[in-house]
């Protein structure tokens, strides 16, 4: 199992990270850009589901298409957010002047957590092109006066499964390839296990 910690994208405040306590997230919805994957590599992922299953006893079904997903910034939580605050990151996904890219995923794992059971999670090299998508969204939130309560991480990771069972690190041989065509603002509601798309990029 990996010792990179799993970092919340919600932040109690903006002070320097050390000292960033992370709230209680029930009942609230967060709202986050992401890259959507859905079903375009799902036959690979779930290759590599049923192999984590016969090697390590994994029993988790993969995530279903509608919620398989790379974090990119956290903006925070609907239920706190106001229009113009969600306008404002409308306007920072706006002003990406988009362009597809690859992202390799060359490392699998499961991820520490203090409660429930661990992800199992696909992670890309550090060199990923997600490192500027992200950079870029956050600064076009800040300089349009929106101050991002999310803590910065390029921990990106594209979660799998929940299992109870810690798999351990293993670099793939051949790493499944994801074409990013485009990236989105999603909520995520609350324990209900659904999205929903606030906006897509490129525009449709």
């Amino acid at each position: 199992m990996t010792d990179l910690p799993q970092l919340s994208m919600f932040a109690e405040d903006t002070r320097p990270l050390k000292s960033i306590r992370v709230p209680p997230r029930q009942g609230r919805d967060p709202v986050f850009f992401a890259v959507l994957v859905g079903g375009a590599i799902r036959p690979v992922l779930q290759q590599i589901v049923d192999e984590q299953r016969r090697l390590n006893g994994i029993t988790a079904a993969l995530l279903p298409a509608t919620t398989l997903h790379i974090s990119l910034v956290g903006v925070g939580f609907y239920q706190e957010l106001s229009g113009s605050d969600l306008a404002v990151a409308m306007a920072a996904g706006d002003a990406i002047g988009f362009q597809p890219f690859d992202v390799a995923f060359t490392r699998l794992a499961s991820f520490r957590r203090k409660v429930g059971s661990p992800p199992l999670v696909l992670r890309p090299g550090s060199d990923t092109p997600l490192v500027e998508l992200a950079r870029l969204l956050r600064w076009g939130m800040l300089e349009r006066g929106f101050e991002v309560r999310s803590a910065p991480s390029e921990a990106f990771h594209l979660t799998l499964c929940y299992d109870r069972v810690n798999a351990p690190e293993l670099v793939l041989e051949r790493p499944p390839t994801l074409r990013v065509d485009g990236f989105a603002l999603v909520r995520s509601f609350y324990g209900q296990g659904r999205y929903e798309v606030i906006g897509e990029w490129p525009r449709r």
